[in-house]
Order: structure tokens, then sequence, then C-alpha cells
């Protein structure tokens, strides 16, 4: 009967003690872990990337239980950090509870771990998304060197998987030979590449272009990128292209001048390796239209109108001068006016507004007008002519009818004094 009453108390004293929990706390330099609950048995705790160590502290009844794990002061490193920390009974070293903290410390190191180059030999590889690449090789060779550039200076090549040069070059063996170059980020992340080397009767494919550059025209150019769209003022109507092919063998198709007209100009780059396979890059540039200097022209006490795509007129007017009244589009242009004193017949103004390396003339042609004082004379002239006045401003001409009609009567009388004979 006794030892049925003490199994009864042992077994409520373990129901009792695993309702609280065999920890009374936990303590994060000195100071209570959040969300504490002695029944809890995982937490997690995020901290700053410049924090190196931590300490922790797992408080229980040091006479009841025994603890082993990860605690006090704890050294750190970026990324996650999980300190496991069990409790056992004392006298059995029964394991009662595993408490696990999960430390995530900031990481703000580099995760760069790719190349920015990788050469074959002599074959120059195009690096993109991918891990894995072929290359061809002459089938004559027995050995090639593997040269490579990181990215990032933070990263660094795996021991054994870098650059493979001079006499660490890569012996070929076989149709295919496999290597693989491993990069290690600051974080320590690694990606690793994967090199086919294949041996054939070799003519190289690549078909690209290592650099690309147009003068006056900054953009940036990468290898594996084959169509570009670029704008440029309407100022540059003419472009030099300057590239470099990726490998020497290829040979390219293109036009090194290029002169620019408005709106789009569709360029095309052939590329084409020694295999004859071909790639052609794509360049648009879009040459902006020429904005207009002068919205409007206005003279002042005449019935003009300006058209911006005239620039020469002819004006009627009986005017010494002419008052422009000019509208430009930018305030910063400049107006230069020739020729508007002392308007004759066929006088000739000349407007020239300009701006930078833009430049518009305009040229008005003067034609002089009649006016009406001059019209009025000359009806009133018209009006005031008779024959007197003509006859008296005309004697030798007069003298001359008369001997005229004096002949003629003479003539006449000799026929008639004839006639009456017979």
């Amino acid at each position: 009967m006794k030892r049925l009453i003490l199994a009864l108390f042992l077994f409520l004293s373990f129901l009792n003690v695993k309702a609280e929990g065999y920890l009374t706390n936990i303590l994060v330099d000195g100071v209570s872990i959040k969300d504490f609950s002695s029944e809890k048995k995982e937490y997690n705790l995020d901290v700053d990337s410049k924090k190196d160590t931590i300490k922790v502290v797992f408080v229980y009844d040091k006479t009841k239980y025994k603890g082993s794990g990860s605690s006090e002061n704890i050294t750190l490193k970026s990324g996650l950090n999980k300190i496991s920390y069990t409790i056992k009974n004392i006298e059995t070293l029964e394991t009662l509870e595993t408490y696990v903290i999960n430390i995530t410390k900031e990481d703000n190191r580099s995760s760069d771990n790719s190349l920015s180059s990788l050469k074959i030999g002599t074959t120059q590889v195009v690096l993109g998304e991918k891990n894995e690449y072929d290359v061809f090789v002459d089938s004559k060779l027995k050995s090639v060197e593997l040269k490579a550039t990181l990215k990032d200076n933070k990263s660094k090549f795996v021991s054994g998987y870098g650059e493979r040069i001079g006499n660490n070059s890569i012996n070929l063996n076989g149709e295919t030979t496999k290597v693989e170059v491993k990069v290690m980020a600051e974080n320590e992340s690694i990606r690793t590449y994967l090199i086919n080397i294949i041996k054939k009767d070799y003519k190289d494919p690549t078909n690209t272009l290592k650099s690309l550059k147009i003068d006056k025209i900054p953009f940036d150019f990468k290898s594996n990128i084959y169509e570009y769209n670029l704008t440029v003022e309407n100022n540059i109507s003419e472009i030099k292209i300057d590239l470099v092919k990726t490998s020497d063998k290829s040979s390219v198709e293109y036009l090194e001048n290029v002169k620019l007209k408005e709106g789009i100009n569709n360029l095309v780059i052939k590329v084409i390796a020694e295999s004859g396979d071909v790639k052609e890059y794509k360049i648009n540039i879009t040459r902006n239209e020429l904005v207009p200097l002068v919205n409007n022209i206005e003279i002042e006490n005449l019935d003009f109108t300006f058209d911006k795509t005239k620039k020469n007129y002819n004006i009627k007017t009986n005017l010494d001068k002419l008052n422009f009244k000019i509208t430009l589009a930018n305030i910063d242009a400049k107006i230069e006016e020739t020729g508007n004193e002392k308007l004759e017949n066929n006088s000739i103004i000349t407007l020239k507004v300009s701006l930078d390396n833009q430049e518009e003339v305009y040229t008005f042609k003067i034609i002089k007008e009649s006016t009406k004082d001059d019209s009025n004379d000359t009806k009133n002239d018209t009006k005031s002519f008779d024959i007197n006045s003509f006859l008296k401003t005309n004697e030798m001409l007069m003298s001359l009818i008369t001997f005229g009609v004096g002949v003629l009567s003479l003539l006449i009388a000799i026929l008639v004094k004839k006639r009456k004979v017979k």
C-alpha cells in the first residue's frame, strides 16, 4: 500500500513539472528572451550584422536537472545560427526536453559568385545566366588553358577549381573533357560552372561582339543582347561605330560611318563565325525632329500670315520700314535683323534666328505699290486732255500735216483739169 501511494505521488509530481516546463527563463545578454514561456520549445531572434557574439543563459533548477549544449558566449556568423540546449534528469541523465533558439544575423556580405569572363584556349565564352557551356576545340589539341575573371573582387575561386594555366593547363583526353570552375561569394555561397570541352574538326562558331561603341551615343552594350533602341537629339546627324569581335576568326559586315535621318534609323551589324553561323545585332536609333525656333511672326499694320514651313516671303507695301513682332519657341534664341531701312522696290529684309548650332533664316522681298494719290493724278491728267493743248505743244507735227494737205489739194486740182481738157 505504501509503495502504491509513493508511486502515485511521484507520478503526480512528474505531471506537475511537465505542466510547468523545465526552464524558468532564458536570458539573452542578461535580458529575458522575448515571448518566453516555460512550455515553449523554440524561439527566433534577429540581430544586427555588427553583432559578433551573444550570451545565452538557460535558467532551471540545477538540483533536479542537468543542462548541455550551446550557451554562454556564442560566436555568431552571418545568416542563421542554431542553438540547441538539452535538459536531462540529474539522476538518470534521461533527456527530458530540447530547446532551440534560431538567431539570424543580418548578412550584408556580397552574394555575387559569378564570372565576368571565361576563355578556353583562344575561345572567349559568352557568359549568361546558365551554368553549363559547350566549347569546341581543334581535335589536334592535347591540352588547353582556362582563364577566368571574377566579377566581384570580394569573391574567390574554390581551391582547385579556378584558372588552369601553364603547367596546370587542362589535358584533353578523349572526345569530351569536363571541367568545373567554382566561385565562392563573400557570403560563402558557391556557384559551379561546368565546361564541356569538345574536340572536333574545328571551325570557330563564335559570332558575337566583345564590345560596341557609338560616338556621341553612350549606352550599355552586352555581348548577349542583340537589339538596342537609342535616341539622339536633332543636332547629331552622323555617327561612327567602333567594335571589337569576340573571335578573331569571325568577320563583320556593317557601316562604320552612318548619316542619320530624322526619325528611326535601323542599323544591322552582322557577325559571321568561321563556321558560317551568322548573328545580327540590331541598333535602332531615333533622331529627334528639329523643333522650329520661331512660333510666329507678325508685321505691324500689314495683313501677313506666317507659315513655319516657309522661309521666303514677298511683301507688298509702301512703308519705309517694317515693324516685326516675333514669337520665339525658345527665349534664349537670338534674332539678327538686316536690310530693314529706307525700303525700296525689291529691297530684301533678312531675319536670322539662332540657338546653339541651329539657325533659321527668313527673307522678305519688298514690292512697292502705286499710291492712291498717284492714281488720282493719272486720272486727272486724262480728263484735262484736249486737242488745242495738244496742237500747241506739237507745232512741227502741225506744219507737216498742213504741207501734206496742200500737196494733196494740188494733185486733186491737176487731175480735175486734165479730165476737163479731154
